[in-house]
């Protein structure tokens, strides 16, 4: 297999079409997975060849950003793994964890009802 030279989840602008992806020069995108002659980007299933992109070069603050993203992401996927050994499952449910969350906050003693609305409403837009 070729080495990739685009790491998993880095950015990378579109730069060609020869793989003909349909995404329009000046994109940006972010990489998912690599094929060895492919990579795949965002939530599609459009493949793009390696000359169809370019490294995205990042600012200090455009790293802290996405720092901050992934320690969030990381968060949430411990609070799940939590969540998986205290209720003892062997797979995880989106659905029973946001309900879980939801009675945990309802439950709290502290925070008027309108805080804990607003709380609420945060748990059911997560992912």
């Amino acid at each position: 297999m070729k080495q990739r030279k685009f790491a998993i989840k880095s950015k990378c602008k579109v730069v060609a079409n020869k793989a003909g992806h349909g995404s329009m020069i000046g994109d940006i995108v972010t990489i998912r997975t690599y094929s060895g002659q492919y990579y795949m980007v965002n939530e599609t299933s459009n493949s793009y060849a390696e000359q169809d992109l370019q490294a995205c070069s990042m600012t200090e603050t455009e790293i802290t950003k996405e720092i901050n993203s992934l320690e969030k992401e990381i968060e949430i996927l411990k609070a799940k793994k939590r969540f998986i050994v205290e209720v003892g499952i062997e797979e995880y449910d989106e659905t029973l964890f946001k309900t879980m969350r939801i009675l945990e906050t309802m439950e709290a003693k502290k925070g008027t009802k309108l805080e804990k609305a607003k709380i609420i409403a945060k748990l059911i837009d997560e992912n």
